[in-house]
């Protein structure tokens, strides 16, 4: 398959990060190995998926593939920076713990919309809150989730 070449902006970064705990997930139907339909995920009744505010420009997402003898796999990583120290903003990231693993929905600059993670391979999160003396407004916590799959993170379809 031809990689065809892109002829509009190429912005980096992300728009959204929603997350939901993988145990919240009843159903997870991918169409191919690289697609899922919007429908394809079904939440236990009054779960969904929750949205995480960062500050513009510091979200992002990677994804490594590693090669074995047993095959491929890929190694995600998305980031982002939840900024204030008040405690409506500390009570928020408290959902967010270790002990619980995510999916993740990602929505990037050009529309497109991904799945990282799945119920049976999901993803673990780690916290770093800072307050900078020396720099005004950089006080927040930086938020990494990452994880390991055997599929690339999936584009969601209508």
């Amino acid at each position: 398959m031809a990689i065809k070449r892109f002829l509009g902006e190429n912005y980096g970064s992300l728009h959204y990060i929603e997350y939901v705990p993988a145990w919240q997930v009843l159903s997870f139907t991918p169409s191919s190995d690289r697609k899922i339909p919007a429908a394809g995920i079904q939440f236990y009744p009054g779960y969904g998926w929750q949205s995480i505010y960062c500050t513009r420009d510091t979200m992002g997402y990677r994804q490594v593939q590693e090669n074995s003898v047993n095959g491929e796999s890929y190694s995600h990583s998305v980031v982002g920076f939840v900024p204030g120290d008040e405690e409506s903003v500390d009570e928020g990231l408290a959902d967010l713990h270790g002990r619980q693993r995510y999916l993740l929905r990602i929505t990037r600059p050009n529309g497109l919309v991904k799945i990282i993670g799945t119920p049976n391979e999901p993803l673990e999160v780690v916290q770093d809150a800072n307050t900078q003396t020396t720099v005004p407004g950089r006080a927040g916590t930086a938020l990494t989730f990452s994880g390991k799959t055997l599929r690339r993170a999936l584009i969601v379809t209508p």
